[in-house]
């Protein structure tokens, strides 16, 4: 009778009006102010250059530039991934599991420069 009751109830929720969240206008105000931009945007004092992309391509697959010479950027940030591992928790360098996930870098572009 209980398994009854509940197909009943799953059945009539499919046939409900799709509901909107009363704020959607709200969140989606606020989603366009945190769109990428179109291009990557260049810095005043450092602008791109096609040998400068090309640069930062050989680096982030080169192994030199870890520690162990073992791994590259792109391990954990993989370009097929959203610049991300898609893992619920990131892998250290030793192969522990680390507190946090791996975050993307397609916003590095616009965090601030320390220097």
């Amino acid at each position: 009778m209980r398994i009854q009751r509940l197909l009943l109830l799953a059945v009539g929720l499919c046939f409900l009006p799709a509901m909107e969240p009363a704020n959607a206008a709200g969140l989606n105000e606020l989603k366009a102010q945190f769109k990428r931009p179109a291009s990557i945007p260049n810095s005043r004092f450092n602008s791109s250059s096609p040998a400068k992309v090309r640069l930062g391509k050989v680096l982030f697959f080169d192994l030199r530039l870890s520690g162990s010479n073992t791994t590259v950027c792109a391990h954990c940030h993989n370009p097929d991934l959203g610049w991300e591992d898609g893992l619920a928790r990131g892998v250290g360098a030793a192969g522990e599991p680390l507190d946090l996930r791996t975050p993307t870098i397609l916003n590095l572009v616009s965090v601030p420069r320390l220097a």
